[in-house]
């Protein structure tokens, strides 16, 4: 089932485009509606040029893939009313190709989702050097010959040579469904991935969506004697901490002599190069090895450009091809980190089939109390298929906006899509974003004036990473009853209510180990919300540039009410307190205490099963009790009143 939503634009052509996730059915906001002119196909049947023709070098093993995608298949898109002609493309520059003039394009690799078994022609591999003219190299392969639903390798029977001038490879098809395979946009790359419609003009992917297809040339034959690179810098974006860092790399033979030594060296921020001499290394045409300096980078807080770079191959001076021997990359280095605490955005509705699936079957309440203290989540409830989801605001419409989401259920983690229907990947994909390190400790607490419903959220960031963040705060409900749908659900979780101060959030621009404090306001009036009683507030720093979400937090709320009782067996007495607190059943946990703006005012470890705590160095007040076991948090609030 897909509901569709159409612009009202006059048409010379539609183009109807559709992302699918993972191949599972969801349901889709947009039909993608483009004025393309038609231009009369012309049919080439392995046009041989520029190079290829009798004089093509004998194929050899293919030594490098030229690609953007980042390897793995997400999405995958087509053709949504009916079977159409697609071709897709990606644009080698010729600084791309400089360093494999006279080498020659053997292999081309592509993923094709499952519903390329509709396909109704050949699937014909093209490379163009100019997009606006016929192409340069054509070759068919049959639909028999390929697998839907997998990646496909086609070998070229007449190697294309590169002669450096840029080049467009790629390859059409007929078919109905979602056949063009693409990645997850994690890093896609503007200005090169092109696309083709029903014989029409070549045009800019950029226009349609920001996924990069899953497409890359092998390149191999006519290497020269002596070439190696810098294949990889193997270091995290953001390097944890300063101090001694060691410069791991990858080293790539693409010489037709056996590499056995080479200087390994490297340079920061223009500085001083440090130089290794490797030796005994016995690395054969197109395999590669990962070499770790001896000399540590003494890193420093802050960001640096470090150029690795390879020299000296087999003692003999530079090699043959010097384009690829350097890697140029930029990182960040913070001063200290934290545990992450990941957050999940879900775009859904209660109009949803597909999101009872999900919501019922795998990210699920089962799911969700086996992770209890690994994540927060926000749960944006969309106004699509028709009538929509009555919790619907145009807050939740900024953000799946933002993210571009075309369809639902649509799970984000910390940023980016992971929807899965599946609970194993799911898990897995929770356990690797809890195991990375956070650069930013944050807490926060929040008010609401009953009188006025206006809230009043405190945030306090202790920043280990400088940089321009944007600091988001939702209001949810955690139960809602009052938006059933026809879905079959009848209890939705964790319902944005109201974003604070809206969905643009705050401007948070901050520097290393300087504490900054946010207080953001807003009015709760004319919302959704069913019982004040029953809200949260989730807080989230997010990357404006990558959109990746740092780091999330939930606002415990100053005026009375406190988080989730997780341990249900704990018991804190008495409360309020006059200077001592006696806890049950507190056997392996860790306590923590804080006061109302977040600041931890004493922690402990490993508690008996009872356990007695002296509050003597606190005041009267407010304050809030962190039990921690097991990855799971409970928070408790305790008066002081001497």
């Amino acid at each position: 089932m897909k509901v569709l939503f159409t612009y009202n634009v006059k048409l010379e052509l539609d183009l109807h485009i559709n992302i699918q996730k993972n191949q599972m059915k969801k349901i889709t906001t947009f039909l993608l509606l483009f004025v393309i002119t038609f231009s009369q196909a012309q049919l080439f049947n392995s046009v041989r040029t520029n190079g290829g023709g009798d004089n093509h070098i004998a194929s050899r093993t293919v030594t490098d893939w030229l690609h953007y995608d980042n390897g793995t298949n997400a999405n995958a898109f087509g053709a949504q009313s009916g079977s159409a002609t697609l071709g897709v493309y990606i644009k080698l520059s010729p600084t791309l190709l400089a360093g494999h003039i006279n080498r020659q394009i053997e292999e081309v690799k592509f993923f094709l989702g499952a519903d390329a078994a509709n396909m109704t022609s050949n699937l014909t591999i093209e490379i163009y050097t100019d997009p606006a003219a016929a192409p340069v190299y054509t070759e068919d392969f049959p639909s028999s010959s390929l697998t839907p639903g997998n990646w496909n390798t086609v070998t070229l029977s007449n190697p294309f040579v590169i002669t450096g001038a840029e080049l467009y490879v790629g390859y059409k098809l007929t078919s109905a469904g979602y056949v063009i395979g693409v990645d997850d946009g994690s890093n896609y790359v503007t200005g090169v991935n092109f696309y083709t419609f029903n014989g029409g003009a070549m045009s800019s992917w950029d226009n349609i969506a920001s996924y990069n297809f899953n497409l890359q040339v092998g390149v191999g034959g006519a290497i020269t004697s002596n070439d190696a690179g810098v294949s990889n810098i193997n270091l995290p974006a953001i390097l944890p901490q300063p101090g001694n860092t060691n410069i791991e790399a990858t080293i790539t033979n693409y010489g037709a002599n056996t590499l056995n030594s080479i200087d390994f060296n490297y340079q920061v921020d223009g500085g001083t190069v440090q130089t290794d001499q490797l030796t005994g290394l016995n690395i054969p045409t197109g395999q590669s090895t990962t070499v770790t300096h001896s000399v540590p980078w003494n890193a420093t807080v802050g960001s640096h450009n470090v150029d690795v770079f390879v020299s000296n191959f087999n003692g003999n001076g530079p090699d043959d091809i010097t384009a690829n021997d350097h890697m140029i990359k930029t990182f960040s280095v913070a001063s200290n980190f934290t545990q992450k605490k990941p957050l999940y955005e879900e775009f859904t509705s209660s109009t949803c089939p597909p999101c009872a699936n999900l919501n019922s079957n795998y990210f699920n309440n089962s799911f969700l109390s086996t992770n209890t203290g690994k994540y927060n989540l926000i749960k944006y409830q969309m106004n699509w298929p028709s009538p929509g989801d009555p919790y619907y605001t145009s807050e939740g419409g900024d953000r799946r906006a933002y993210y571009g989401v075309n369809s639902v259920p649509t799970l984000f983690l910390d940023g980016f899509d992971g929807t899965h229907f599946n609970t194993i990947a799911l898990q897995q994909d929770l356990d690797a974003a809890y195991a990375e390190p956070a650069f930013f400790a944050m807490t926060s607490s929040y008010s609401i004036d009953p009188n006025t419903k206006d809230i009043n959220v405190t945030v306090n960031v202790n920043p280990y990473l400088s940089g321009d963040y944007t600091l988001h705060c939702a209001v949810v409900e955690k139960t809602t009853t009052g938006n059933v749908g026809n879905n079959g659900e009848t209890e939705f979780y964790n319902v944005m209510m109201k974003m604070v101060p809206d969905a643009n959030g705050t401007a948070a621009a901050v520097v290393a180990d300087v504490p900054e404090s946010f207080n953001i306001t807003a009015n709760l009036n004319g919302t959704n919300i069913e019982e004040y009683s029953d809200l949260e507030v989730i807080v989230f720093l997010q990357d404006t540039g990558s959109k990746k979400v740092m780091q999330s937090v939930k606002s415990v709320d100053s005026s009375g009410a406190v988080e989730d009782v997780v341990f249900s067996s704990l018991k804190i007495y008495p409360n309020p307190t006059t200077g001592s607190l006696f806890i049950n059943n507190a056997e392996d946990m860790s306590i923590e205490i804080y006061n109302i703006s977040g600041n931890l005012l004493f922690k402990e470890k490993d508690l008996s099963n009872q356990t007695n705590i002296s509050l003597d160095n606190l005041t009267n007040g407010v304050y809030f009790v962190k039990f921690i076991k097991d990855d799971k948090i409970d928070l408790r609030k305790i008066v002081v009143n001497k």
